[in-house]
């Protein structure tokens, strides 16, 4: 933050993790080059509202065959999916949905034209959603080689005069704007100090984003017990495991149904 109050900066590299989400995914082509925005968004949006809570992030688009998900976490965990859309989008939808303290879920959807970039979405859902003024930039490029995955937020807060403004922004659009593989900084320390751009700042924190999933063995069994005891009785039937793959990580679990009938039974 500028010590003047004028600005919040946020700057975060997800290169890592998107790396991965990119590998487990299968993604390729427009869709990874999505995919990494939204990780990348869905880190900043969850800084810039709330650093505590659970935020995620679906995306669906007419140019786009699959809905791309991000999903992160106040530890500092971060995955992604890609899923089959529905294919009737005519519009880019954007859902954001988060935790609140009580632990109730609040979701907010915001409709933008078909052609809205992720970048413009995110201020968009910044301002009408949270009304919060911001500039959002993503620095992303997958190739095959190597995936950059980095972007900031500028929020404008309350003791930002106008003069101060219009400069900033005329800073980030000449000084900043640079090709997505040709970034001239290491990330996030000294973006953070080419962003202030001469304005004296306070680090407030600093914390690393990795990959990870929530899947378990347990998990899966409680989604099979859901089917009911009928349709679990007649899969024990079978005499055969079930081999239940997660679509985050790829972890494969291989589970009896007698397994399930047990975790049922304790529950009677």
């Amino acid at each position: 933050m500028t010590n003047d109050g004028a600005f919040r900066i946020i700057a975060c590299d997800v290169s890592s993790a998107a790396t991965k989400v990119v590998e487990l995914q299968k993604s390729s082509g427009v869709e990874a080059q999505k995919l990494v925005e939204m990780l990348v968004a869905s880190v900043l949006v969850r800084e810039t509202t709330a650093p505590n809570r659970r935020v995620q992030m679906r995306l669906s688009q007419p140019s786009l065959p699959s809905d791309l998900l991000a999903d992160t976490t106040g530890d500092g965990i971060l995955r992604g999916l890609q899923r089959p859309g529905s294919g009737e989008e005519k519009t880019t939808v954007l859902q954001v949905t988060y935790s609140l303290r009580g632990g109730e879920m609040h979701q907010s959807i915001i409709d933008a034209p078909a052609e809205f970039s992720v970048q413009k979405l995110m201020m968009k859902y910044l301002q009408e959603s949270e009304q919060i003024i911001s500039v959002f930039r993503l620095h992303c490029h997958v190739t095959d080689v190597k995936t950059v995955a980095t972007g900031y937020v500028v929020q404008l807060l309350p003791e930002a005069e106008r003069e101060g403004i219009v400069a900033m922004t005329r800073h980030i659009t000449e000084a900043l704007d640079v090709s997505d593989n040709q970034l001239p900084w290491e990330f996030p320390a000294e973006l953070i100090a080419k962003v202030a751009d001469g304005h004296e700042y306070t680090l407030l924190s600093d914390e690393p984003i990795k990959f990870s999933c929530s899947c378990s063995r347990q998990r899966f069994i409680l989604g099979i017990a859901s089917l009911g005891r009928d349709e679990v009785e007649n899969m024990a039937k079978e005499e055969e495991s079930l081999e239940t793959v997660c679509d985050g990580c790829g972890s494969v679990y291989n589970i009896s149904p007698h397994e399930v009938l047990q975790l049922m039974d304790s529950r009677n």
